[in-house]
C-alpha cells in the first residue's frame, strides 16, 4: 500500500512539480532525478527513514508481540540468520520502492510526451546513490533494535539518530566523518554530468558501508534470541557468540573503517584546512580589522586586463597569467598600491613593473601592498602581473569546486586581484558584527568606488579539445596546439569589471541584429547540444531588448552579445557585459505550455538585456537602493519590451503573473523603495512602481527622465549614481497633480487598501446602464518595524466596467468603461454611465496601486431590470 501509495502521489504531482514560477519544463531525466532527490525527495527524505525506523522494529518484534518469540527462538538456525533477514527484508522493500519511483517518473515523463528516457541516469541516481542512503540506514534502524531491545526507546533512539543525521549541520555537527551516513553531497546536470562530485560521495559511502558492516556484526551478537531478557545476560550470551571466527570477521571492516576514514581525514583536514563552524566569520573579520583603515585611501583605477587563461577540465584545474593596467585618476600623485586577492584560488607572482617595496604580504587575509619608489602622478599607470592557480588536490569536507570540470567550466574575473580593499567580504549582518564587536557598517558611495570601473580585455582561452571557451568580447582568433583548443577574444569598448570565462561541448545559435544606423551586432546563444527547446524565442527576446532599448536610451556599445549556458541545476542568469550566463535548466522552459499564455522566459532574457543599460552601462553606486537602478529598471524595461513585442494584452498577463509574488506571506514592513535592499523591493514592488508611474505620466516622460540619468553618468564616471539621482529625474518629469503619488512610490512605503463592496446596474435607455460602485478606500503607511499609519486618502484613482466574456474561459472581458475619479478615505459611491450591459465593476483594474489584498478589487454587477 505505502508504495502503491507513493507512486500515485509521485503520477500525479509530478507534472505540477516540473515548472519554475508556473512555466513548465521539458521533463527530463536531469530534471526528475533532481527533483526527487532535492526538492521532492526532501519528503521522502522524511517519510522513507521514518517508514524504515518503524517497519525495523515491527520485524525485531514481529515474533515476540504475536507470542511465538520463545517457538522462533528454538529453529535450528545460525544466530546471524534473524537479523540478516531483517535486515534483508528492509533492504527489498527499498528497492521495490526504489524501482516503483523510478517506473513512475517515467510514466510522468511519457504523460508529458519526454521520450528521451535515460534509464541508466535513473539506475545510477535511485537504484544507485539515493538506495545506498536508505541501506545505510536500515543497517543502523536494524542494529538499534537489536542493541536496545524495547520496541518503543528502539523508535525514539531511531528518531534521534535521523534529527542528527538530517539536520547535524544545523546543530553544529558539520565534520562528514561525524554524521552517520553524510557526505558532501553531489549534483548532476546535463552538461557536465556527476563532475568532481561522485568520488568524495564514494569514499565517504564506502567509509559508512563498513560502519554498516560492523553494525551488521554487533546485530549479530546482541541479537535477543531465547527467555533471559536482561542486560547482563545478553552481554554474556554477545560474549560467547563473539567467537574467534566472527572478530576475524569484523577485522576486515574494521581495518577498512580506519583506512577510510583516515583517507577522508586527510583529505579534509590535510590537504585542505578544515574550517568549523564561525571561522569563515572570523576570518571576515580579522580582514576588516586588519585592513579597514584602508577602505577609504586614494587608489589607482583598474583600466585594463590581459590574461591567459589554460584550463584543464578533466583535472578540474586552471592557471591565469596575466596583467592589470591601473590607471592614476586621483588627481594628486599616489605612492602605495593596495592589492585584495581572491580567497578561494592560490594567487603568486604578484609584481608591479615599477620600483617599490613590499608592505604587506598576507596571503592568509588575501591582501597586499607596495610603497612605490616614485609616487604616481596623476594620469600615469602602473601594471601589476599575477598568476592565478586552481588545483583540486582531493575534495573538502564542503565537497570538491566544481568552477572547472569537463563539458562545464565556469569561473568569473572575481577570481583575479582587485584593487584596493575589498569591503563586500566584511560581515553585512547587524546583529553579528555587533557580537563580534565591529562598529555598525555604514554603505556608503565613494567617489572612487570600484563598481565603476571600466576595463579593456582581452582574454585567451586554452581548453579541452572538444569544447569552445567563451569569454568577454569579441572572438578575434581560434586555433588548436598540442592537442588543445585555443581562442582569443578582446572587448571593442570598456566593460564593466565583471565578467566570466566559459568552456563546454556547446551547440551555437547564431543570429544578428543592426541598429538604426545600420550597425551589425552578432548573437548567439551558446547551449547543451539537446536542450536547445527554446533557443529561437531566446533570440527573438534579445532581437526585441536592442531594439527597445537601442530606441530610447542609446546604442549598444558591443559587436557581440550572447547568452550562454553553465551548468547548474535553476534558472537564473546574470548580465555580464556581453555574455549573459544562464543555468542550463533556462533553456529547458516551454512557455508554449504555459496556462496562462505568458511568455516569461522572452521577458527574463528581455530584463537581462536590460541590464547591458541599466547595471552595466549605469552602475549605481553601492549602498541602500542600488537595486532600483538596476534590477527595477531592467525589469521596468522588459516589460516595454514585451509590450512592444507581444501588445498590451500580453504586458497585463505578464504583470499579473508578477504580482502572485505578493499572495506569498511577507510583511509589509520595509524601507521606501528609494532604500530597496531585498528581493521583493528590486524585482517587484520597484518595476511596479515605475510602471505605475509610466501608465499615469506617460512613457514618454519616464524614458525621458531615464534617458537624462544616463546622459548625466557616463560609464564609470564619478561619483557613481544613486536612487536619489533617478527620484529627482522622476520628478522633474512628473506633473505637479502627481508629486503626492510619486512620494507614495518611492519616498514612503505606501499601501493601499480599495474594494468595490457592491454595484448595481439599471438600464439608462438607448442600450446604456447607469452603474452605481460603493467603493471604500483606505491608504497606509508602514515603518521598517512594520508599525502601520493610516493616513487620508484624495486622489484619482481609476474604476472600470467590464461587459461579459465571449467565447469561452479563457476569453477577455470587453471593456466597457475605463476612467480615473477622486477617491477618499472611506466609503463613496461612484455613477457611471456605460454602453453595453455590464457584469464586473472594478477599482484600479490594472493594479497601478500597490495592494496586497487585491481579491476584492472587483464584484460582480447586480443589474435590475
Amino acid at each position: 500500500m505505502v508504495i502503491a501509495f507513493t507512486c500515485a502521489v509521485l503520477v500525479l504531482l509530478g507534472p505540477g512539480a516540473l515548472q519554475h514560477i508556473g512555466i513548465p519544463l521539458v521533463p527530463t531525466t536531469e530534471q526528475l532525478t533532481t527533483w526527487l532527490t532535492t526538492t521532492g525527495g526532501e519528503a521522502f527524505w522524511m517519510t522513507i527513514p521514518l517508514m524504515t525506523a518503524f517497519y525495523a522494529g515491527e520485524l525485531a518484534w514481529r515474533e515476540r508481540d504475536a507470542g511465538l518469540g520463545e517457538i522462533a527462538d528454538a529453529a535450528p538456525a545460525p544466530d546471524w540468520v534473524p537479523p540478516a533477514g531483517k535486515f534483508l527484508g528492509l533492504a527489498g522493500v527499498l528497492a521495490v520502492l526504489q524501482v516503483a519511483v523510478l517506473a513512475s517518473a517515467v510514466v510522468v515523463q511519457l504523460r508529458l510526451g519526454h521520450r528521451d528516457l535515460e534509464l541508466g541516469l535513473y539506475a545510477r541516481v535511485l537504484l544507485g546513490l539515493q538506495l545506498a542512503d536508505y541501506l545505510l540506514f536500515a543497517a543502523l534502524a536494524v542494529a538499534v533494535h537489536a542493541t536496545v531491545n524495547h520496541k518503543q526507546v528502539g523508535h525514539l533512539v531511531l528518531v534521534v539518530a535521523y534529527v542528527l543525521t538530517a539536520f547535524g549541520g544545523e546543530l553544529g555537527i558539520r565534520h562528514q566523518l561525524l554524521t552517520y551516513g553524510g557526505d558532501p553531497g553531489w549534483s548532476y546536470s546535463d552538461m557536465r554530468g556527476f563532475g568532481p562530485f561522485l568520488g568524495p560521495v564514494l569514499w565517504l559511502k564506502a567509509y559508512w558501508g563498513a560502519w554498516a558492516v560492523l553494525l551488521a556484526v554487533a546485530s549479530r551478537v546482541l541479537w535477543a534470541r531465547g527467555t533471559e531478557r536482561g542486560d547482563v545476560a545478553r552481554l554474556r550470551l554477545a560474549r560467547r557468540r563473539l567467537t574467534p571466527r566472527v572478530a576475524g570477521a569484523s577485522a576486515a571492516p574494521a581495518a577498512a573503517t580506519v583506512g577510510l576514514g583516515g583517507f577522508v581525514f586527510y583529505n579534509t583536514n590535510v590537504l585542505h584546512a578544515y574550517r568549523a563552524e564561525g571561522e569563515a566569520e572570523a576570518r571576515r573579520v580579522a580582514y576588516e580589522r586588519a585592513y579597514a583603515r584602508h577602505a577609504d585611501a586614494p587608489r589607482p583605477a583598474l583600466a585594463a586586463t590581459r590574461v591567459r587563461v589554460e584550463l584543464f577540465p578533466a583535472e578540474g584545474a586552471a592557471e591565469l597569467r596575466g596583467t592589470h593596467l591601473l590607471v592614476n585618476r586621483t588627481g594628486a600623485p599616489l605612492g602605495a598600491v593596495h592589492v585584495a586577492t581572491a580567497w578561494e584560488v592560490a594567487t603568486d607572482s604578484l609584481a608591479l613593473d615599477r620600483p617599490a617595496t613590499r608592505l604587506v604580504d598576507d596571503a592568509a587575509l588575501g591582501h597586499h601592498a607596495w610603497t612605490l619608489a616614485t609616487p604616481l602622478a596623476p594620469g600615469d599607470s602602473v601594471r601589476l602581473s599575477f598568476v592565478v592557480r586552481h588545483r583540486p588536490r582531493g575534495f573538502t569536507n564542503a565537497g570538491p569546486d566544481a568552477s572547472v570540470a569537463p563539458g562545464g567550466t565556469f569561473l568569473t574575473s572575481a577570481w583575479l586581484p582587485r584593487v584596493g580593499y575589498e569591503p563586500a567580504r566584511e560581515l553585512a549582518d547587524a546583529a553579528e558584527r555587533r557580537l563580534r564587536g565591529l562598529p555598525p557598517r555604514v554603505e556608503r558611495p565613494t567617489p572612487d568606488d570600484v563598481r565603476g570601473a571600466r576595463v579593456m580585455v582581452e582574454a585567451e582561452v586554452g581548453t579541452a579539445a572538444d569544447e569552445l571557451a567563451v569569454a568577454p568580447g569579441a572572438l578575434r582568433r581560434r586555433w588548436t596546439a598540442g592537442g588543445r583548443a585555443y581562442h582569443a577574444y578582446a572587448t571593442d569598448a570598456p566593460i564593466r569589471d565583471d565578467w566570466a570565462v566559459f568552456s563546454s561541448r556547446y551547440a551555437v545559435r547564431e543570429g544578428s541584429w543592426r541598429d538604426s544606423a545600420g550597425r551589425a551586432v552578432r548573437l548567439a546563444v551558446l547551449h547543451h547540444p539537446r536542450r536547445g527547446g527554446n533557443v529561437d524565442g531566446m533570440l527573438r527576446a534579445m532581437r526585441a531588448a536592442l531594439d527597445y532599448h537601442a530606441a530610447r536610451f542609446g546604442a549598444y556599445p558591443y559587436a557581440d552579445l550572447r547568452l550562454v549556458g553553465h551548468p547548474g541545476s535553476g534558472q537564473s542568469l546574470h548580465a555580464f557585459p556581453i555574455n549573459v550566463s544562464f543555468r542550463e535548466d533556462f533553456a529547458l522552459m516551454a512557455p508554449s505550455r504555459d496556462p496562462r499564455r505568458v511568455d516569461f522566459p522572452f521577458g527574463i532574457v528581455a530584463h537581462e538585456v536590460a541590464h547591458q543599460w541599466w547595471g552595466n552601462r549605469l552602475t549605481a553606486a553601492d549602498g541602500d537602493g542600488a537595486a532600483l537602478l538596476s534590477e527595477s529598471l531592467a525589469w521596468y524595461s522588459a516589460l516595454g519590451t514585451v509590450e512592444a513585442e507581444y501588445g498590451r494584452a500580453h504586458v497585463e498577463r505578464l504583470l499579473g503573473v508578477m504580482r502572485e509574488a505578493y499572495l506569498q506571506p511577507h510583511a509589509r514592513a520595509a524601507p521606501p523603495l528609494l532604500q530597496a535592499r531585498d528581493w521583493l523591493q528590486a524585482y517587484r514592488k520597484g518595476p511596479f512602481a515605475l510602471w505605475t508611474l509610466r501608465e499615469l505620466a506617460g512613457e514618454a516622460a519616464v524614458t525621458g527622465a531615464l534617458r537624462r540619468l544616463l546622459d548625466a553618468h557616463p560609464e564609470g564616471a564619478r561619483p557613481l549614481p544613486t536612487s536619489r539621482d533617478l527620484y529627482r529625474e522622476l520628478r522633474a518629469a512628473t506633473p505637479d497633480s502627481m508629486r503626492g503619488l510619486l512620494a507614495d512610490l518611492f519616498e514612503r512605503n505606501t499601501y493601499w487598501k480599495l474594494e468595490v463592496r457592491r454595484a448595481e446596474a439599471a438600464p439608462a435607455g438607448g442600450g446604456a446602464w447607469r452603474v452605481a460602485l460603493d467603493v471604500r478606500a483606505r491608504k497606509l503607511v508602514v515603518d521598517t518595524l512594520g508599525v502601520e499609519r493610516e493616513v487620508p486618502m484624495d486622489e484619482r484613482v481609476e474604476l472600470g466596467v467590464d461587459g461579459a466574456a465571449a467565447g469561452g474561459a479563457d476569453a477577455a472581458a470587453p471593456a466597457l468603461y475605463r476612467g480615473t475619479h477622486r477617491i477618499r478615505s472611506g466609503a463613496q459611491r461612484v455613477v457611471v454611465t456605460v454602453r453595453g450591459a455590464p457584469a464586473r465593476a472594478l477599482v484600479d483594474p490594472r493594479r497601478l496601486l500597490l495592494d496586497d489584498e487585491g481579491e476584492d478589487n472587483a464584484v460582480e454587477v447586480e443589474r435590475t431590470p
